[in-house]
């Protein structure tokens, strides 16, 4: 009866090492770029335009939702959230279809993620680190 117990306390102790938590895929989070005035076109830079940030939500169900903040100087005008396309990966590689660009290839490189928006080029996004609210902010 001892080596029964002893069995039982031996397999508890190693059944959870040997079943680990699935990992959340790198793509997942909220991605974004920052285009400065100098970058975009003429018409835009004669509209008063400083700043153009595009943020990309992908999700865990393999969702790309899509939001732009352009700034006017001390202004600025928001696009609504919106779903823009899908990605997944097949074993090593991800794809994305975005709505108007198509199905295409994405990947990580130096800490960005590209991905094409108009079938010509790809766009360097960089990850927003998320902050929790109870241990991220300290008062003065």
């Amino acid at each position: 009866m001892k080596k029964l117990i002893i069995l039982f306390l031996i397999l508890s102790l190693i059944l959870p090492a040997a079943v680990q938590a699935e990992e959340q895929d790198p793509i997942v989070g909220v991605w974004y770029c920052c285009i400065d005035s100098k970058d975009m076109s003429k018409e835009l830079q004669d509209q008063g335009y400083a700043y153009g940030i595009m943020l990309f939500h992908f999700s865990e169900d393999g969702e790309i939702i899509f939001l732009e903040v352009d700034f006017k100087g001390s202004a600025g005008e928001t696009t609504d959230p919106s779903y823009i396309g899908k990605w997944e990966k097949k074993g090593n590689e991800y794809q994305t279809s975005i709505i108007s660009a198509g199905v295409d290839r994405a990947w990580f490189e130096d800490d960005l993620l590209y991905i094409s928006l108009n079938k010509v080029q790809y766009h360097g996004l960089r990850k927003m680190t998320t902050i929790d609210m109870y241990y991220n902010i300290y008062r003065k």
